[in-house]
């Protein structure tokens, strides 16, 4: 099988560039000879996958964090335009909050990961496509495998970025301070939200998560029976109130939050988002900040097959 591994340097604080010497020799002895490429800044995760997608391999390995998983994904898709994508994902997860790989147990530790690539084991899993406003005012799409946000963790998301405090920290302590930050100056978001075939709601909320998989935020279980495998999407929806305090988001870590009187959980396989006031309402996805509403999000079964 031949297979093609794309490296990130810079994740993780640079931690995968400086670890790579010894990564690639344990690789080699794992799966055998690969070929190989370092990204660079921007897209370039994504545009190398397209290019080996065309090249013919049957395997992609991912290392680095939640960013390149999501640009490798969107690489794959572009160039490979059926279901499931052909090759397979691989990933190694050494970026700040790890959340995609957290799902498969891929976090805990290189070993059991370069145990899991040799196997070659795949199974399929589905992917969220995210159509939304960019910056400039088009409107683009971008798949996602794990969790995309609408509202107050896209501030959050935009706060931490080329944050001191994560390379200071770690994502783990990093994101909730950030969140707590955030929070107290954040008036919340009045939105219509329109879900399958159910009537459309018009709510003040803090944030709603649209998960494929449990966490974010490196390790908040926002969707604790999120499946990627289900065929849906887990919405996870807080309400702006007073009922929601600071505290609360220790909640998250815990995957407690579900019976909070300020949250509301429901599955679809397809959800859209307006702005009815007017004020700017963020939207990110695997921890990428992307655009804002108005926004549509939709399931696809069986996109990617994913060797975990």
């Amino acid at each position: 099988m031949s297979t093609f591994v794309i490296i990130n340097p810079a994740a993780g604080g640079g931690r995968v560039g400086r670890k790579w010497r010894r990564l690639e020799a344990a690789l080699r002895d794992s799966i055998g000879s690969f070929e190989h490429r370092f990204t660079t800044r921007g897209s370039g995760a994504q545009a190398v996958a397209a290019e080996a997608v065309r090249s013919g391999f049957n395997c992609i390995i991912a290392v680095g964090g939640d960013g390149t998983v999501n640009e490798v994904i969107n690489g794959m898709a572009e160039a490979a335009d059926a279901t499931p994508i052909s090759p397979s994902l691989g990933v190694i997860s050494l970026g700040t909050g790890n959340d995609f790989a957290r799902a498969f147990g891929l976090h805990r530790g290189l070993p059991h990961v370069l145990a899991t690539l040799r196997l070659r084991n795949s199974r399929a899993v589905d992917l969220g496509l995210m159509q939304f406003t960019s910056f400039d005012g088009a409107t683009r799409s971008r798949w996602f495998g794990n969790v995309a946000n609408v509202g107050l963790v896209g501030e959050v998301t935009a706060a931490t970025q080329n944050s001191r405090l994560v390379k200071l920290l770690g994502g783990r302590l990093a994101y909730p301070l950030k969140a707590i930050s955030v929070l107290r100056n954040y008036g919340g978001r009045r939105i219509v939200l329109s879900r399958d075939d159910a009537p459309a709601e018009t709510l003040d909320v803090l944030s709603i998560a649209i998960a494929n998989a449990p966490y974010f935020g490196s390790g908040m279980k926002i969707a604790p029976h999120a499946d990627m495998s289900d065929g849906l999407l887990d919405i996870v929806v807080i309400l702006h109130g007073p009922k929601v305090k600071a505290t609360d988001i220790a909640l998250l870590y815990k995957g407690q939050h579900l019976t909070h009187p300020a949250v509301r959980h429901f599955k679809a396989r397809r959800i859209s988002f307006t702005s009815v006031d007017g004020k700017g309402v963020q939207c990110d996805a695997d921890g990428e900040l992307f655009g804002s509403l108005p926004c549509t999000i939709e399931l696809h079964p069986n996109k990617l097959r994913l060797i975990a």
